[in-house]
């Protein structure tokens, strides 16, 4: 038997942070240490615009800038890169290895890796070897030294009996230095104004004003790096809770606090323990994991699968169907909702971002129920007892056609139709449709406009086919077949003679019928299978991929495009219909639940549903002036979390 290891997440951690021109000489770029990798990002008016992911082949000990990212590893190799535009690739400029053969490295050893450049760019001081510089006097303190070329000079100052707490200090650019410690933070030297933000374990994050001693107080997530980008914008690095890119404020909000979140990047670690729960679905168990620490500690539930976002929802019974329609053929967004009932049919508009119910819009009937609608050269409007082609630039009724007297229409297909076109250059022209019949269990595939059967294709399914779908990913046209079953088989398509080729294969979505629907999500093509059990499906390296929605009883789904939300859909259920958007395909999907303590352990019983969990949480103690850590067993629903 063998094992396959591979990471699904990667490392979300921030160690350090730092800025600088990368891309671009006039564009400011914020490079993120994330242990193994570094993200970069650009920084663009109101936020950050992601631009890079460089992987490092170890561990980032320290992270500068000097023209370009300056990288110091763990086991002590070091690397100075550089951004070539016109190539578009990363140029290794100098790398090197900082073991000396006179003094031992112990690669596993709990040793604080320190480095810093010289603000001239004329020498880089690293601590990475302990015992070098001998020091006597066993209380902490700060010391100055000269630097030479190849050494280091005598001491010229010392300041002696410092707090053992202090761990920071930062040179202060018109001269003197800051040293911070649990409880106090001390200037030295200079008396020149300027201003810091500095952070603390529990969260809180001071605008510290130099000579003034009343610092503004807000909270963030509890900081391992806190750097100013420009115009207010400060990145905010973490190890325990989500990183942040917030705006500072002269005055506070409305929450009391002087700043505002304008992003925020997920992260696991520190992942303490967690376990797994078992769904629904086979194969789609979720894990919740206690992570974080501090007062940013959160249960987190990771799924494999498709987030989705609702922006609207309107709840209506009786719902039938529902279709969106643009203003005229050549429109590139929708503005209308055909919404159909048993006995009526109700139309929306949009108009400034909300829905208005219209009494009459193009001469459509509303007194029957509508069974199909799309734009097509006009608009065409199928009813139970007409169809009508309606010129959508007019609003006026270009051909009716009326069934006979006692007759009604009772689908606006056979089974399932489907039409595609053959060149994707010319969308308006098809030399072929796709049918599924009932009764053989057939696909035929019918020549356009002579409707001759060029192939028929025998299915095995035991269950009829509900929608079939013509659908080109990456180059190849696929058919897609949907079964009252819960079950979706494809096959290949040749684009030129439709002839069937390829592997059959078969998803499961659920257990009743999967209607298909396909979409775009930022220039993307999906198909959506709307089931009781809905899923997505779409193509990564030439293969059809399904990925689960975190949503349930899906009857069907519209694509619904408009300039606010060119990627939205028109998801339908049986109590009405939700205005959604389509999170990232290809990542776990993550839902934090605050806790504002630190989980520890985790487990689940699951003949009760329940969680128990236990928590540590750290708090300020006014009276005996020190942290103090209380600890908490809860026990949790699994579904609620409550």
């Amino acid at each position: 038997m063998y094992h396959y290891v591979v990471n699904v997440h990667k490392s979300s951690t921030v160690s350090s942070a730092v800025k600088g021109h990368w891309s671009s000489p006039t564009e400011t770029n914020l490079l993120i240490n994330k242990v193994n990798r570094i993200d970069v990002y650009t920084l663009v008016e109101g936020g950050l615009r992601y631009f890079m992911e460089i992987p490092i082949n170890g561990r980032i000990a320290g992270m500068h800038f000097y023209r370009g990212p300056v990288l110091f590893t763990e086991r002590l190799d070091y690397v100075v890169m550089s951004w070539c535009a016109k190539r578009k690739r990363i140029l290794t400029e100098e790398q090197g290895t900082l073991k000396h053969d006179t003094y031992k490295f112990y690669p596993n050893r709990e040793l604080l890796h320190l480095t810093i450049i010289d603000p001239y760019y004329r020498v880089v001081g690293m601590h990475v070897y302990s015992g070098i510089l001998a020091d006597g006097i066993k209380n902490i303190s700060v010391k100055a030294y000269p630097l030479y070329t190849k050494e280091i000079g005598n001491e010229i100052w010392s300041l002696d009996d410092l707090d053992e707490s202090t761990q920071i200090i930062r040179a202060v650019p018109s001269g003197g230095f800051l040293l911070v410690s649990a409880r106090r933070i001390s200037l030295y030297d200079e008396d020149h104004g300027s201003r810091w933000l500095i952070g603390n374990g529990f969260g809180t994050l001071q605008l510290l004003v130099l000579p003034k001693d009343e610092p503004m107080y807000t909270y963030i997530s509890v900081p391992t790096s806190i750097l100013y980008l420009d115009n207010g914008i400060v990145f905010i690095g973490s190890h325990f809770g989500d990183s942040q890119i917030i705006k500072l404020r002269s005055e506070p909000n409305e929450q009391g606090f002087y700043l505002d979140e304008v992003e925020r990047f997920s992260n696991l670690a520190p992942i303490h323990d967690f376990c797994v729960l078992k769904t629904e679905r086979p194969g789609q168990s979720q894990v919740i994991t206690c992570s974080g620490g501090l007062r940013d500690g959160t249960l987190r539930i990771i799924r494999n699968g498709v987030g989705i976002t609702v922006h609207g929802e309107t709840r209506m019974t009786g719902l039938t169907g529902i279709w969106a329609l643009r203003p005229s053929y050549d429109s590139e967004y929708d503005d209308i909702l055909i919404i159909s009932f048993i006995n009526e049919t109700r139309i929306m508009k949009l108009i400034d971002d909300e829905f208005h119910e219209v009494d009459n819009y193009a001469d459509i009937d509303k007194s029957h129920e509508t069974l199909a609608t799309c734009n097509v050269a006009g608009n065409l409007i199928v009813t139970r007892n007409s169809i009508r082609l309606i010129d959508m630039k007019t609003k006026k009724l270009c051909s009716k056609w009326n069934i006979t007297k006692n007759n009604t229409i009772t689908v606006a297909d056979v089974s399932c139709l489907t039409i595609h076109p053959s060149d994707p250059s010319n969308p308006e022209k098809s030399i072929f449709a796709v049918v599924g019949l009932w009764s053989d269990k057939l696909i035929n595939v019918l020549n356009l406009p002579s409707l001759t059967i060029i192939q028929m294709q025998k299915l095995f399914n035991t269950s009829v086919p509900r929608s079939v779908m013509l659908e080109t990913f990456e180059g190849i046209l696929y058919l897609l077949i949907g079964f009252g079953d819960g079950q979706v088989d494809f096959f290949i398509l040749n684009q030129v003679n439709a002839n069937i080729s390829g592997p059959h294969r078969t998803f499961t979505i659920g257990n009743q019928q999967v209607i298909l629907c396909s979409f775009k999500a930022n220039g993307i093509k999906y198909v959506f299978a709307a089931s009781d059990k809905p899923a997505i499906i779409y193509s990564k390296n030439y293969q059809l991929l399904c990925s689960n929605v975190n949503t349930k009883n899906v009857t069907y789904v519209r694509s619904f495009k408009t300039p606010a939300m060119p990627s939205s859909l028109i998801i339908i259920h049986n109590t009405g219909f939700k205005i959604s958007s389509i999170d990232d395909i290809h990542k776990l999907h993550i839902t934090s639940i605050p806790l504002n303590e630190m989980p520890r352990r985790i487990c689940h019983q699951e003949s009760s549903n329940m969680l128990a969990i236990s928590t540590i949480k750290s708090v300020f103690d006014e009276l005996k002036n020190c942290e103090i850590h209380l600890c908490y067993f809860k026990i949790l629903d699994d579904q609620t979390f409550e």
